[in-house]
């Protein structure tokens, strides 16, 4: 790959839709209206062309939130077709500058740069085909009640075998889970752990730590040795009174980290880009139909719509919202239902 190629796959990456083909519009509107910025002629050319909303152009739902934000202000004045150019000449400002800054950087800064977006992206599609996976196992077999393991019944035999050994490991009962059941689960993170421990036990009863016949006491003691994660039940055989109390608050902290991290990613996740186009677009009718019946919003005008809803809704607990975060609410419902004001009903 040369360099033109890592500067075009990180351009993709953050403004996916300034393809070459735009920046030749670009270049060309540019000649043709002889100006080497992008003046209203240069955008009005490239709008001409290539006519797609350019509020889906920038890939980072939160760098087109600041994008669109830092312009609201200068809009309450213009007509709709004025803010959509707007937006075109942020859009080609921000792209053609970000170009610029890749194209200056030395071979190494850039490859850099490069390499790490590509382990990022390579970590991120990991992580997704964690994440349906564990969905899967969710609503999988081994996941119901039933397939818990009935301890008081397994500890009372003297022996397992080492299928019967990983899934009491696991605190799920040999019946019912075991290499053979879960054959059919080939994408099922559950069966890597599975697959994973039963190789840990082979590899055991080859050195001598475990026996073919592996006593629940000599599970206990292995796990202990390897720092597995045991069932209470298998664990507390071969822990002292003050060695249990320790094994069960590490698991408390441990069931801590994992749900502070979930409650994290909930907190970071775009909930609003997650809703489907339909329901999203049905939410943004709702919100401008009222600001527009009930608040008289009239889309490129001031009008106190945001003022008057921000100061009723400080009537309610909890549903506080500032006049800014309105205004860029209703910005955004404007732009995506591409509403013109010429379709407001008749307020006499």
């Amino acid at each position: 790959m040369g360099k033109h190629s890592e500067v075009d796959f990180l351009l993709d990456l953050r403004f996916p839709k300034y393809t070459t083909r735009i920046r030749e519009r670009v270049l060309k509107a540019m000649k043709a209206a002889k100006k080497p910025d992008v003046s209203d002629e240069v955008v009005d050319l490239v709008r001409a062309e290539l006519p797609f909303r350019s509020t889906s152009m920038w890939a980072d739902p939160q760098e087109r939130a600041e994008a669109l934000a830092s312009l609201s202000k200068q809009f309450c004045s213009l007509s709709l077709d004025e803010r959509k150019r707007e937006r075109w000449r942020r859009y080609i400002d921000d792209a053609c500058g970000y170009e610029g800054d890749l194209l200056s950087m030395d071979d190494d800064q850039l490859l850099e740069i490069a390499n790490g977006k590509r382990r990022e992206m390579a970590a991120n599609a990991r992580a997704e085909a964690v994440a349906r996976a564990l969905e899967l196992d969710r609503w999988a077999f081994f996941s119901q009640p039933a397939a818990d393991a009935d301890f008081r019944h397994w500890l009372a035999m003297p022996s397992w075998s080492a299928d019967e050994a990983v899934a009491l490991s696991l605190g799920k009962d040999p019946r019912i889970v075991s290499s053979a059941t879960l054959a059919r689960a080939r994408k099922s993170v559950f069966r890597q752990d599975y697959e994973m421990r039963m190789e840990q036990f082979r590899r055991a009863i080859l050195l001598g730590d475990l026996t073919e016949a592996i006593r629940p006491s000599d599970l206990s003691g292995l796990g202990k040795r390897l720092g597995m994660n045991l069932p209470h039940e298998i664990a507390s055989l071969h822990y002292s009174e003050g060695e249990l109390l320790k094994v069960e608050i590490s698991m408390l902290n441990e069931k801590i980290r994992e749900l502070l991290a979930e409650n994290a990613r909930l907190k970071n996740s775009d909930d609003f880009d997650r809703i489907p186009t339909r329901s999203k677009r049905s939410l943004l009718k709702i919100l401008l139909g009222i600001a527009i019946k009930k608040y008289r919003y009239r889309p490129g005008h001031r009008s106190g719509a945001a003022q008057k809803i921000a100061g009723d809704l400080l009537e309610f607990e909890g549903l506080k919202l500032e006049e800014d975060a309105i205004n860029s609410w209703l910005t955004t419902a404007v732009d995506e239902l591409e509403y013109s004001a010429r379709a407001e009903p008749s307020t006499s």
